[in-house]
């Protein structure tokens, strides 16, 4: 598997002001995706904010302040090919998985594991994204973001 991280999810409390904080503070451009996540595109990667609950119902844990860290890395696959490879290898070297892959409602295909500190990472097939060699933008199109 690529050492490679291209999406950052983090799970908030108010949505709205964490999007106002990032664009104020870092000066980032927000985008509210069709879902209505908001996502900043960054160079090499994505970083979306999730109402931390809907990220919590996502993972299938329990929203209790204590386990959950409200944060999922994502490494992304070019195909359901490719992130089945990968996900297999992850299984058969013991990794804990969280949720077998699967297609998603929005036509993603997606799976969770979980480190040894229980930190979620998400492997993820999205169709209408190529992902990225090192070193170039990560190339979201604009039919994923509604203005």
């Amino acid at each position: 598997m690529e050492p490679q991280i291209n999406i950052v999810t983090l799970g908030v409390n108010d949505l709205d002001a964490m999007m106002e904080w990032y664009q104020s503070k870092f000066g980032w451009t927000p985008s509210r995706n069709l879902d209505g996540t908001i996502s900043f595109r960054l160079t090499n990667m994505v970083l979306i904010l999730v109402p931390e609950k809907k990220l919590a119902r996502k993972l299938f844990v329990w929203h209790d302040w204590k386990g959950f860290k409200r944060m999922v890395l994502t490494i992304g696959f070019n195909s359901e090919k490719q992130l089945d490879d990968a996900f297999r290898e992850l299984e058969n070297n013991g990794v804990f998985i969280i949720r077998q892959p699967e297609k998603t409602a929005e036509g993603a295909y997606k799976g969770y594991v979980a480190d040894p500190e229980d930190n979620f990472w998400e492997l993820a097939w999205y169709p209408f994204v190529e992902m990225d060699c090192p070193g170039r933008n990560f190339p979201l199109p604009e039919s994923v973001f509604q203005s």
